[in-house]
């Protein structure tokens, strides 16, 4: 009988081997930098389950389980003989099913292959047991019925529902706790303690009574344990970074643990600030956010917009990797390459006056003229004109082939095969994550590492893209960029952060930007709709840049103790205009190219009003509109006089000034230099 017993057992292994069985894949998990889950994705089949380790699972659930379910789980084959006999003889004599004598391996089969509760299949769970004993060594099988356990709803296994009831790994579990999921899977649905807490508790205190019974733990832990509550709704154990997971597990779909650099406590933090300041802005207006350790390239916070949920702004979109236009942040880039080209010094006078380049003649944000300033001026007050003529004398392939190998994807605009001049403006596409990856850069010294999401990511791949000199001169420059402020003259406002920072304003005020960096961390913030529709008013420096300061407040604090130290290369100049070499005083264009002045660099003229002309100015209750007077060339700062009278000395060429009376009017403008020049007009109402 036994060698028949056998022999089918052998045909049926050689026809039906177990081990042959689909076995159920976990969920995709994310991790933060302390390898804690900060989002979860379920399987296919639609459960949250994860496969635990046994040897960092609590031992006293585990202790209990056995207790509980298979005491004899290490000392038999599969099927437990005694336990048969004895449910066989229990069912007999109360003329109904009290006890199933299943062991541990026959659930596991049971899960691996669902089916009808019948006495045949019984029989079948019996013979395969044995063969998954066979298989598999104890740990496995205990691994497997622990990961496919049900504990109710989509949730399968001892990590998953620790997790979501717990909100922590099943590695320390209380009595109560260990009894509550020793019990859950005998009837998963009816003793759900989110939906049936009375059940529940019931379930749980028999299993604490058994085991008091059994002695696995004594009568007052028992007691204890039964005064302590069950936990009445899920903890969500919030996923935090819905963007980057996706874009994790989009870039490795064949990893379910995906181990990411980023810091739990600083993200929640940086989307607390993202929802709260959201709220604040226009309907449908987002922010992104994305903070990198300079060091390392890692990427420590991630905020695709402020509320993943909100579809009216269409939270879902990952607008750190969404295209827009740059606005003015790229500047840097265009001022780093002249540097290390030696066209130009921080010192460096340029001229912000009209200029035409070919047929492509560019403005001024605030449609004003500086006249002659200095390198250092003209990037940190993001004078457009001479940003362009760096550019026009650089060759923007030189800025493409930059933006390339630091893995920029910049964007022509329809229908353009090569880049134009306009790109010093904006006039391209390129994302948060592309910009942040050209600021490490600068914050390295001008050495490209690429950004990390993950351990996946990691490399030690480093090229100098940009000379040390290049660098250090271009962080000087924008560490002393005017802050956002509400004083009178922000224009002298120093930065007290030393944050080397740039903003940026994309045309149509759709896009509002600030990058920026220390020795420590580069940070990205963008604010816009994702729409892309016009937003009056927006400007990087009054709606991003406050942000971006506030990142900075909440960036760890440890690295605030270490001593700043100044890096600066052996052949950098730090010396004022007069000393710098004459090639490097002023920066001329070249008269033989098609770039055309407007005006000449020293002469200084008024172009608005123009001399002998008629004026019409509204009134309003007797009093008149201001009069909008314009110049170029000469050197600041410039007195304005109107009939002989002094109206106002100024630092810019643009000034508002209102009238008294309508009738002639004669005009005189003086730079520092004493250069002077007038014009007659007449006001008329």
């Amino acid at each position: 009988m036994a060698l028949l017993f056998f022999t089918f057992f052998y045909a049926w292994n050689l026809y039906n081997p177990l081990w042959n069985l689909p076995i159920a894949k976990q969920s995709v998990s994310i991790l933060d930098t302390n390898k804690k889950i900060i989002h979860k994705f379920l399987t296919d089949d639609g459960y949250l389950r994860f496969i635990p380790d046994l040897d960092n699972l609590d031992p006293g659930f585990v202790q209990m389980l056995l207790a509980y379910e298979d005491k004899n789980f290490f000392n038999h084959y599969g099927v437990d003989f005694l336990s048969i006999g004895r449910a066989l003889i229990q069912n007999i004599q109360n003329n109904k099913i009290v006890s199933g004598a299943s062991t541990i391996t026959m659930q596991t089969v049971r899960l691996l292959e669902p089916g009808p509760r019948t006495v045949w299949k019984k029989l079948i769970e019996c013979i395969k047991a044995f063969n998954l004993e066979i298989a598999y060594n104890k740990n496995t099988i205990l691994q497997t019925y622990l990961t496919l356990t049900p504990y109710g709803g989509n949730l399968q296994g001892i990590r998953a529902a620790s997790l979501i009831y717990f909100g922590k790994e099943p590695t320390h579990l209380n009595l109560a706790e260990a009894a509550l999921l020793v019990a859950l899977p005998q009837s998963p649905e009816t003793l759900r303690p989110d939906r049936f807490p009375k059940q529940a508790l019931n379930a749980r205190n028999h299993v604490l009574k058994i085991m008091a019974d059994k002695g696995v733990i004594n009568q007052i832990q028992a007691l204890e344990a039964m005064d302590q509550p069950v936990p009445v709704k899920q903890q969500l154990n919030n996923n935090i970074i819905p963007h980057l997971a996706y874009l994790l597990r989009k870039k490795y779909p064949n990893q379910s643990v995906i181990e990411s650099y980023i810091d739990q406590n600083l993200q929640n933090s940086l989307l607390d600030l993202a929802y709260t300041k959201q709220s604040f802005l226009e309907p449908d207006t987002t922010i992104a956010m994305i903070v990198a350790e300079n060091k390392t390239g890692n990427i420590k916070a991630y905020i695709g917009s402020s509320d993943y949920q909100n579809n009216n702004f269409f939270g879902a979109n990952d607008m750190v990797q969404a295209i827009r236009s740059p606005g003015s942040t790229l500047k840097p880039f265009i001022y780093a390459l002249a540097f290390d080209n030696f066209l130009i010094h921080p010192e460096t006078i340029m001229d912000d006056i009209p200029m035409r380049f070919g047929g492509y003649a560019p403005k001024n944000f605030d449609h004003q003229f500086f006249g002659e300033i200095t390198a250092r001026q003209a990037l940190q007050f993001s004078r457009n004109i001479p940003a362009v003529a760096l550019l026009a004398k650089l060759g923007s392939s030189q800025l493409i082939t930059l933006f390339k190998k630091a893995g920029a994807d910049l964007i022509l605009p329809k229908g353009e095969m090569l880049a134009g001049l306009p790109i010093a403006l904006g006039g391209i596409g390129a994302n948060l994550q592309n910009l942040v990856q050209l600021y490490l850069t600068l914050a390295h010294q001008g050495l490209y590492i690429p950004l990390a999401y993950s351990t996946l990511d990691s490399s030690q791949y480093s090229e100098r893209l940009i000379g040390e000199m290049a660098s250090w001169y271009t962080t000087k420059i924008l560490e002393e960029t005017p802050l956002p402020s509400n004083q009178i003259d922000p224009l002298y406002i120093n930065n007290p952060k030393s944050l080397a920072f740039k903003t940026g304003t994309s045309y149509g005020f759709r896009d509002a930007w600030t990058i920026g960096y220390n020795q420590h961390y580069t940070v990205g913030v963008w604010v816009g709709r994702p729409s892309g529709s016009f937003s009056p008013e927006r400007l990087g420096l009054k709606d991003a840049a406050p942000l971006f300061f506030e990142v900075f407040d909440r960036l760890p604090k440890d690295y605030k103790s270490i001593e700043i130290k100044d890096n600066k290369p052996v052949q950098a100049l730090d010396i004022s205009n007069s000393d710098l070499p004459n090639n490097l005083q002023h920066f001329y264009l070249d008269t033989k190219s098609s770039l055309i002045s407007t005006a000449k660099n020293d002469m200084l003229k008024i172009i608005y009003p123009i001399d002998q002309t008629v004026i019409q100015l509204k009134k309003d209750k007797e009093i008149m509109e201001n009069l909008v007077l314009q110049t170029t060339g000469g050197k600041l700062p410039l007195m304005w006089f109107a009939n002989g009278h002094l109206i106002t000395t100024s630092f810019r060429r643009q000034i508002e000034w209102k009238p008294d009376s309508a009738g002639a009017l004669s005009v005189t403008v003086m730079d520092q230099a004493g250069q002077s020049n007038s014009i007659n007009i007449w006001l008329q109402p």
